[in-house]
């Protein structure tokens, strides 16, 4: 990241290795910047200087072209416009995506040359969708995004979450769906538990959810048992890019967090509220037609 005009280097708090962070304040510091400083995001982390020097001057040469602009510009006008959406999603994607199918020839080109101004190797993962059905369609991501918009979402034992949005909080309650009765009973719901935490973590990111979360885990007795459902619970949460921090769990295991909120989340970009009820949600038109057209 670029800040203009303040020449200072700094690192993602989220890179906690010394040694990492060191690596990167040694390159961040070499780079010639002149009045401009970097900061290293968490996605710096492990990125070999060269690719990051190469981002440097992309950056430095975007702000070079907003200062031109603005210096010849009646106001009002624009001096810098946002990237296309896909151009978008590439430049805040994980590095560490194994491939991007585009079904678009125009977007393919698009992608692939925004990315050989980074890194070639990146370049090289975007492939052109081939095939009898539509790219959503052979994917099952149609599927997918009807999944995700529903508050019940099932798990491989059997048990099952029930993720709720209201205005104070988001509420996540995890159920076995099937008790096991006698000795077995922790045995399940601790199973149960370590399941909901991956699939937890994963519909935070995929419905981009933030504010206070709360979530009601399967009682379990054994202290260990909560001891490890909180770290098994941190450790899938250190792969959301959004700032995440667990307060605690509560002795009725209750467990408390929070997700920094970078926007409205999922349901509010592709649904609105049902006119003929007025409580629940359908599809946006524009929504239910890309799906029905993505069907075979």
């Amino acid at each position: 990241m670029l800040l203009p005009l303040t020449p200072q280097v700094g690192i993602s708090r989220r890179i906690v290795d010394p040694a990492e962070r060191g690596r990167l304040t040694e390159i961040l510091g070499g780079l010639e910047g002149g009045r401009s400083g970097f900061v290293a995001r968490t996605a710096a982390a492990q990125v070999e200087g060269g690719v990051l020097e190469a981002e440097a001057q992309r950056l430095l040469q975007s702000w070079r072209e907003i200062r031109r602009r603005a210096a010849t510009a009646l106001a009002p006008a624009a001096v810098h416009d946002e990237p296309p959406l896909g151009i978008r999603l590439l430049r805040d994607a994980p590095a560490s995506l194994a491939r991007v199918v585009l079904d678009d020839f125009g977007e393919l080109g698009r992608a692939r040359a925004f990315l050989e101004g980074i890194d070639s190797a990146l370049a090289a993962r975007i492939e052109q969708h081939e095939g009898p059905l539509p790219l959503f369609a052979a994917h099952g991501l149609d599927e997918e995004i009807e999944c995700a918009l529903r508050p019940r979402v099932g798990l491989p034992s059997g048990g099952y979450l029930v993720i709720e949005q209201t205005e104070a909080l988001v509420s996540i309650d995890v159920n076995t769906g099937k008790w096991v009765s006698g000795e077995c009973q922790e045995e399940t719901s601790f199973a149960t538990n370590l399941e909901a935490t991956q699939e937890i973590a994963r519909h935070l990111r995929l419905r981009d959810l933030g504010g206070i979360v709360v979530v009601d885990f399967v009682d379990m007795d054994s202290p260990a048992n909560r001891r490890r459902l909180l770290e098994v619970m941190e450790q899938a949460l250190r792969e959301d890019p959004a700032r995440t921090k667990v307060v605690g769990l509560s002795e009725i295991g209750l467990l408390q967090l929070t997700r920094k909120r970078t926007r409205s989340g999922l349901r509010a970009a592709l649904t609105q509220r049902c006119e003929a009820c007025g409580e629940g949600h359908v599809l946006l038109p524009e929504v239910a037609a890309a799906l029905a057209r993505s069907r075979p």
